[in-house]
């Protein structure tokens, strides 16, 4: 009887290892965020390159290169109650001296969207931040499981769980 309990046990929950889904953003006007929000958390990613009139990007300077823009991004993790959301913003940096970096994207997630099908019990409630991977990949912990997400380009969020 232990033996099929541990089976089911174990068997329901590998289901869902190295499973991935693409959670859609409530998109923002650039400047329609409201400012009565409750951030838990900051950070920051490596600034990446576009380069001019080519869809390639790059995390380092190439010497000898024309570049169109620069970014990073920024995520911040939003309280509501006790569950946990993504606010994930574009920050465009400037090229030449004087401009003034500004957001030119903003993408807002809920954890019961990013969570749906990666986590057993559907919500985010216990989220940490561990690392960046690149400038536009980052890793999540949710009490002991950990979540690779990647910023795609259409502004979607690949979750996989690891």
């Amino acid at each position: 009887m232990r033996l099929i309990l541990l089976s089911l046990i174990f068997f329901s929950t590998a289901e869902l290892i190295g499973q991935s889904q693409t959670v859609e953003p409530y998109r923002f006007p650039k400047n329609g965020i409201d400012l009565d929000i409750d951030i838990d958390f900051l950070t920051t990613s490596e600034r990446f390159y576009k380069v001019a009139n080519t869809s390639e990007q790059y995390e380092t300077w190439k010497k000898d290169t024309e570049y169109e823009e620069s970014f990073r991004y920024r995520i911040s993790f939003v309280v509501s109650e006790i569950y946990y959301n993504l606010l994930v913003e574009k920050i465009e940096l400037p090229n030449d001296e004087g401009e003034s970096k500004r957001a030119v994207e903003r993408n807002f997630y809920t954890g019961f969207d990013m969570a749906e099908n990666v986590l057993e019990y559907g919500r985010l409630t216990n989220l940490k931040f561990k690392q960046w991977n690149n400038f536009r990949t980052f890793e999540l912990l949710e009490s002991d499981e950990l979540l690779e997400v990647e910023i795609l380009t259409n502004g979607q969020l690949k979750v996989t769980k690891k």
